[in-house]
C-alpha cells in the first residue's frame, strides 16, 4: 500500500530536480560542527518549506554524520486527537525523491505493543510527517521509516512511547521528532516563549515543559513528541541536547507581526 505525497506541490516543490537543489543549498550553507558523540535524534519543524527547509536543513545536516537505516518519525496528529499513537499502516511512502520502505517488522512489534488501529486518512492526510520524508530521502534513498503518529498529547503518552521505543534506538536507528514552536504571536513574544521551551528541553526537565505547555506560557504542536525524546534523554546516561538553529516564519516572509517559530536540534549522547 503507497502513500501519495499529497503536500507535494505545496509544502514544498513537486519538481525532483529543483526540489533536490534547494535542498542540497541549504544543506551545504548549514553550519553543523563535527561531532563525537552519538546522535539518538532530532528534532525538524514541518512547516512550509519556504519557511522552515532552512531550519531542517540543520538536523539533517547533522544526521549526514550518522550511517543509520531506520528512522522513526515521530510527529502530532492535526485532524483528530482521539486516540493515543498509531503507527502508518503504508508500506511504501511516495516521495518527488524516490519511494521510502517502511520498516515493517519494526512496525509490527510495535503495534503489538499497543500502537493504535486507526482509519489510514488520518496518515495520508499529515503533512507533519511527510515533509522530513524527502530530507531523508535526499540524505539517504535505502533507509526505512517508521512514522508514529500521536493524537492525544500528554504526558502519560510520551512516557509510554518512550518506554516502548528505548530498546530501538542504537547505531543503526535514528528518531526524528516534528514540531513546530509557537505559533501567531509577534516576533518578540514569540522568540520570547521559544526561548523558555529550548531551555526547559536543555536541562531535560519534563515537569517544567509540560507545565509550561499546559498553561500556554510556551507551545510547541508537536510538544508529546519533544517529551518522547526528553524522557529518552532522561533514560541515557551522558546525554544531552544541542540546539542548531532556531528562527521563526518572520525571517523568511518579513512579516515579524505573526510568525511561528521552528527549532533545529539533536539529542546526542556520549
Amino acid at each position: 500500500m503507497l502513500r501519495k505525497a499529497i503536500f507535494a506541490g505545496s509544502f514544498y516543490d513537486s519538481s525532483p530536480s529543483r526540489l533536490k537543489q534547494e535542498i542540497e543549498n541549504w544543506i551545504n550553507t548549514s553550519r553543523i560542527p563535527a561531532l563525537k558523540e552519538e546522535i539518538m535524534g532530532v528534532i525538524s519543524p514541518h512547516a512550509g518549506y519556504m519557511y522552515s527547509g532552512f531550519c531542517g536543513a540543520h538536523s539533517y545536516k547533522l544526521l549526514s554524520q550518522k550511517k543509520f537505516k531506520t528512522a522513526i518519525i515521530i510527529h502530532p496528529s492535526h485532524r483528530g486527537n482521539h486516540f493515543s499513537f498509531s503507527v502508518s499502516p503504508y508500506q511504501k511512502y511516495a516521495t518527488p525523491l524516490g519511494e521510502l520502505s517502511l520498516n515493517a517488522e519494526l512496525a509490527e512489534e510495535l503495534f503489538a505493543k499497543g500502537a493504535e488501529v486507526i482509519d489510514d486518512w488520518y496518515h495520508q492526510n499529515e503533512h507533519s510527517m511527510e515533509v522530513q520524508l524527502p530530507f531523508l530521502a535526499y540524505l539517504n534513498p535505502e533507509v526505512k521509516v517508521v512514522p508514529i503518529m500521536i493524537g492525544n498529547q500528554t504526558k502519560e503518552v510520551s512516557s509510554r512511547l518512550s518506554e516502548l521505543i528505548s530498546g530501538y534506538l542504537d547505531k543503526d536507528t535514528v528518531l526524528v521528532v516534528s514540531s513546530d514552536l509557537s505559533h501567531y504571536h509577534s516576533a518578540q513574544e514569540a522568540e520570547e516563549m521559544d526561548r523558555k521551551l529550548i531551555e526547559q528541553i536543555k536541562s531535560k526537565d519534563t515537569d517544567s515543559f509540560y507545565s509550561s505547555i499546559r498553561t500556554g506560557r510556551t507551545e510547541a504542536c508537536g510538544f508529546a513528541g519533544i517529551m518522547t525524546l526528553m524522557h529518552l534523554a532522561e533514560k541515557s546516561e551522558g546525554s544531552s541536547f544541542k540546539e542548531l538553529l532556531y528562527t521563526h516564519s518572520g525571517a523568511a516572509s518579513g512579516d515579524y507581526g505573526q510568525v511561528v517559530g521552528y527549532l533545529s536540534a539533536a539529542l546526542l549522547r556520549g
